[in-house]
């Protein structure tokens, strides 16, 4: 493809039509090419010459083992799964059960109905789903560092939202990673990382954590946990845990 003429988010809004939002995101976020080039040549006994990817937590190790108990414990019915089904929302029957595992595994205080769950297909696109309900353009999220790299690709890509990353450094109290995980420190950081947001005139609308951490692999104690919601409900902040490796 040639580029004379113009620059390439130029050549994507004009000469492919897209909007301004597709066209920047062409030209300045190509996060998929670099991440296929290297996943496409990865290194095996057969490819002795690929590469070794430090990027994704997976278990190759296992994945035979887990692929074949899938297979011996799932029967999936054809004629109910290659249908539209009941709606975009997922299967009646699948929310109906996740609601009945949240109230008996989490007890939840206000109970949960099938009509409150919605099935994604990943939670990637689950959080890009609700970044953008509940923020507006230019709005922000608050991720404690170190965070997984694929939060930025949910919020800030399509949404248009500010990732606001805090920081623990300079934090009274912090000297390690086991610090990250202390109810004090993160209080302390979580205000200073509000206020820097404010004085940049970034209205923060939420805080998003991984439990277990990804990419430090630990779980938040209780207390850390209440301490996040208690600032949470200080800011009227919304609070959103993935929790996808629980």
């Amino acid at each position: 493809m040639s580029l004379t003429g113009g620059t390439k988010e130029q050549v994507g809004e004009e000469q492919y039509s897209l909007s301004k939002r597709g066209a920047y995101n062409y030209a300045h976020r190509d996060i998929w090419g670099p991440r296929e080039w290297s996943m496409a040549n990865l290194w095996s006994t057969e490819n002795p010459d690929g590469l070794v990817s430090l990027l994704l937590a997976e278990n190759n190790i296992l994945r035979h083992e887990i692929s074949m108990f899938i297979k011996e414990q799932i029967d999936v019915i054809p004629d109910n799964h290659l249908t539209y089904g009941i709606g975009p929302r997922g299967s009646r029957r699948l929310r109906t059960a996740a609601a009945a595992f949240v109230n008996d595994e989490f007890r939840a205080v206000e109970k949960v109905t099938t009509d409150n769950i919605i099935v994604t297909p990943g939670v990637n696109s689950a959080i890009e789903s609700l970044v953008w309900a509940i923020c507006n353009p230019g709005d922000g999220v608050l991720i404690p560092r170190p965070l997984y790299n694929g939060f930025s690709i949910d919020i800030l890509n399509r949404n248009e939202t500010h990732l606001v990353g805090v920081s623990y450094t300079e934090i009274e109290g912090y000297c390690g990673l086991d610090d990250l995980f202390k109810p004090d420190v993160n209080r302390l950081a979580l205000e200073a990382s509000l206020r820097e947001a404010e004085e940049a005139n970034i209205k923060i609308r939420a805080l998003l954590i991984s439990n277990p951490h990804n990419p430090l692999g630990r779980c938040y104690p209780t207390e850390t946990l209440e301490e996040f919601m208690s600032f949470c409900n200080r800011h009227g902040l919304h609070f959103v845990s993935d929790e996808i490796y629980a």
